[in-house]
């Protein structure tokens, strides 16, 4: 199943994969999911009936998420197009993995002492388009000698995961 979630991140509709497309019920197909191992990147596509009510909330800037390998994944909605076939007009759907920022922004060698999980994590994201949400005190404080260039990404993984 893909869950369409709007702006909000609020499910606004589903999709799954069973159902017969000359029939109008909304269902997904042609569905790629891809990832480069070299930058970390993932993307999907897949197409369903334009005429869908569910097709309406296919559009740039809302979000897709589904179930991978037990893992939950979300992605933005990049690109949609519409395409001609014999069963009617089909949507196809070109998403990218949300995040991918934080692959692409890099942190610069830093030491961060006696801070709060909290601090650090605010520390890594203040130069993205990312914030910090609610988060639990464990009364843990770090020591991070951060020695390389990393992406926040990995500093996220190594430092706070």
């Amino acid at each position: 199943m893909l869950f369409i979630l709007n702006q909000d991140l609020q499910t606004v509709n589903v999709l799954s994969m069973k159902g017969v497309i000359s029939k109008g019920n909304s269902v997904y197909f042609e569905d790629y999911y891809k990832q480069m191992l070299s930058t970390g990147a993932e993307t999907f596509e897949f197409k369903t009936m334009a005429n869908s009510k569910e097709s309406e909330n296919l559009v740039a800037g809302n979000y897709i998420a589904f179930r991978e390998d037990e893992q939950d994944k979300l992605f933005n909605i990049i690109e949609t197009t519409e395409l001609k076939n014999e069963d009617g007009f089909i949507k196809h759907v070109y998403c990218e993995m949300h995040g991918i920022e934080l692959r692409n922004s890099i942190l610069r060698p830093m030491q961060v002492l006696n801070a709060s999980p909290e601090k650090f994590a605010s520390l890594i994201l203040e130069n993205t388009d990312w914030q910090l949400g609610i988060v639990d005190d464990i009364g843990t404080l770090l020591d991070i000698n951060i020695e390389n260039h990393m992406t926040v990404y990995d500093a996220i993984q190594q430092y706070l995961v």
